[in-house]
């Protein structure tokens, strides 16, 4: 255990024996055995003459921490003995070996190493690590971070195409996994909500692709295969929707819903259909006319789950067969576009 004193091997008690000459006041140096006699505190040290303990001051001085001087003249042959204490002081560690906790501020000036591991704080970059070096480390949690990474990473990632575990960064991606293998979340880590879970589990998406359209005004006289025009967007999250036409941002699995209100069918006709047209496949809700006179008003809609690669399209068509060019479209009776992204 450390002390203030001296070394481990001559303890804490030590002993000095002087045989006195004729008169003799002083006594330092060696004594019988060899010893030379030293001190540090006079209040930790007893002086003996003849086995009579000495009074201090009163009797003799000790001020030098190498000798002591009589009041008196000791006689032939005296023994004049001192035992002297070392003062010393616990140190205030933790014990190495049972362990313990610290109070205050822990400071080291150089890494520390636990089980072969070293765990850093690298001062030119604010970055705590475990491993050998920086960047080349499993853990690694940035203040300021560096061009490849900062925030909070577990793994090597040195760059978006290696990103190995779990790798947050001020700006630019978010990864578990390997990129472009297990799970990768790409989004810009600015401040911005992208999911929220309420505390009844209720899961929100603010910024998941969206959109709603429909007709500004009557669109008449449509003939076979018309693409609508949806000229008023009521809602379109992302901006994926333009010029009566949605753009899927991402690959993935769309909820599309189409809706048409079509007025003076031709009863000539022999069907009318809705379909949703995309880069993959269309969709379509077909109808056998078959009526006696020609219908007022008809209402047709569709509902699918499209499959579709980034940057495929799909768009809302009307069509029919037989019977005359005459039917007409609006907003006002319920045409409608929609879809989300789903998964």
């Amino acid at each position: 255990m450390p002390y203030i004193g001296r070394s481990l091997g001559d303890g804490v008690r030590a002993r000095y024996i002087y045989a006195a000459t004729s008169g003799q006041t002083t006594f330092s140096g060696n004594d019988a055995n060899g010893i030379a006699l030293a001190y540090s505190d006079t209040l930790y040290m007893d002086v003996y003459q003849n086995g009579v303990l000495l009074k201090p001051v009163t009797d003799y001085a000790s001020t030098t921490g190498t000798s002591v001087v009589l009041v008196t003249g000791a006689s032939t042959d005296d023994v004049v003995e001192m035992i002297v204490y070392d003062s010393f002081a616990v140190a205030d560690t933790v014990s190495a070996a049972n362990g313990g906790t610290f109070s205050g501020t822990v400071s080291m000036s150089d890494d520390l190493n636990v089980d072969s591991g070293t765990l850093f704080v690298d001062a030119s970059t604010n970055r705590v690590g475990v491993g050998t070096a920086v960047p080349n480390n499993p853990l690694e949690i940035s203040h300021t971070g560096d061009a490849a990474a900062g925030g909070l990473r577990i793994g090597d990632p040195s760059t978006i195409s290696s990103d190995t575990g779990i790798y947050l960064r001020t700006t630019g991606d978010a990864v578990i996994g390997a990129a472009g293998g297990n799970i990768v979340f790409d989004s810009n880590m600015t401040v911005q909500e992208d999911m929220r879970i309420t505390s009844d589990g209720e899961v929100t998406k603010p910024r998941q692709p969206a959109f709603m359209a429909s007709p500004s005004g009557t669109q008449s006289n449509m003939a076979d295969a018309t693409t609508i025009l949806l000229a008023t967007e009521i809602y379109d999250v992302g901006s994926n929707f333009a010029s009566n036409t949605f753009t899927a941002p991402v690959t993935g699995k769309y909820q599309l819903n189409a809706s048409i209100r079509l007025q003076s069918v031709d009863t000539d006709s022999s069907y009318v259909y809705l379909e949703i047209a995309t880069s993959n496949r269309s969709y379509y809700n077909v109808l056998d006319v078959n009526f006696s006179a020609d219908l007022s008003y008809l209402n047709l809609s569709i509902s699918t789950v499209a499959d579709m690669d980034a940057s495929d399209t799909a768009v809302m068509k009307f069509g029919y067969a037989g019977g005359a060019q005459q039917v007409d479209t609006s907003g006002a009776g319920g045409t409608v576009f929609s879809g989300v992204l789903i998964c």
